[in-house]
């Protein structure tokens, strides 16, 4: 009987344990398989003339997709083991255009369900003048009251918002002094410092392992081009060496060619999220945003 016993503890130990590694291997491939992508771009000058492709895949093409766009017209697919999905087009049917008969029979409908306005007695002179004075005078009277009522209506909606936004101000300039002391405070400012940091390393290692190309772009507004061109030169630095990019400011147009490759591992988010953590600083102005009010 005991021995019964120990062999059912026995294969209940390593069901334990198969279990056990088998959800260490997942979490080991979703940590370190990284996500491969790769992207290509060219345009000749209008955005009619775009032509992109996106791939991506993990775990030797287990997961793999496929966005394009090219014509104007985006297509996608993507592959899980043996199942595809892909995405289909519908066109609109155009409806029926209906038949000649029910025009007629709603026609003929129509002609039937004419009203027959019957003819008002003749009224004197007299009695017409009393009831057009009576009527004018009760229209003034309902005016006058109507107009009285929607200049206190509006003097109270003008009331109600003079006193919300001077609320707001009072209690913007009663926080403005916590507020300063908590932006200025040396933990704070440390734990700041600490998440720009990792969020720099974090861009370092998701830089492409390949990108080359050489794009040429600009807008009707001047202004548009240089907001979009100062956005790119946040990045610039990582890839000034082997991208070239040209601003035209008197002209719109898009061309070029672009060619990216790289991998993204959730290790890297992983490891950015226990640093950023573990760091003193960081927990506890995580602690003093809580209690803040």
């Amino acid at each position: 009987m005991l021995h019964f016993f120990l062999l059912i503890l026995k294969i209940i130990g390593w069901i334990l344990l198969a279990i056990l590694g088998i959800l260490v291997l997942l979490v080991c491939v979703v940590l370190f398989v990284p996500v491969r992508y790769e992207l290509d771009g060219k345009c000749n000058g209008t955005i009619d003339t775009l032509d992109v492709k996106f791939r991506f895949s993990f775990l030797l093409h287990f997961l793999a997709g496929t966005v394009c766009y090219t014509e104007g017209k985006p297509t996608w697919n993507l592959r899980i083991a043996w199942k595809r999905f892909v995405n289909q087009d519908t066109e609109l049917q155009e409806t029926p255009i209906k038949k000649s008969e029910d025009s007629e029979s709603s026609v003929n409908n129509a002609k039937d369900e004419e009203i027959n306005v019957p003819e008002e007695p003749i009224k004197n002179e007299e009695s017409v003048s009393e009831e057009s004075i009576t009527k004018e005078s009760v229209t003034k009277e309902t005016v006058s009251k109507e107009t009285v009522s929607k200049k206190e209506s509006f003097l109270d909606k003008i009331e109600y918002k003079y006193k919300k936004i001077r609320d707001k101000l009072r209690e913007i300039a009663r926080k403005k002094e916590k507020v300063m002391g908590f932006l200025t405070n040396e933990i704070h400012q440390a734990a700041f410092l600490k998440v720009i940091s990792e969020l720099k390393r974090l861009l370092l290692r998701l830089r492409p392992q390949k990108i080359m190309g050489e794009i040429e772009f600009g807008f009707d507004d001047p202004a548009w081009t240089g907001q979009v061109l100062a956005g790119i030169s946040i990045l610039y630095p990582y890839f000034a060496d082997c991208f070239q990019i040209i601003p035209d400011f008197e002209e719109k147009k898009l061309r070029g060619q672009l060619e990216i490759k790289g991998k993204i591992s959730a290790k890297n988010f992983v490891a950015l999220g226990l640093r950023v953590i573990l760091d003193k600083n960081v927990r506890m102005t995580l602690r003093h945003i809580k209690t803040f009010k």
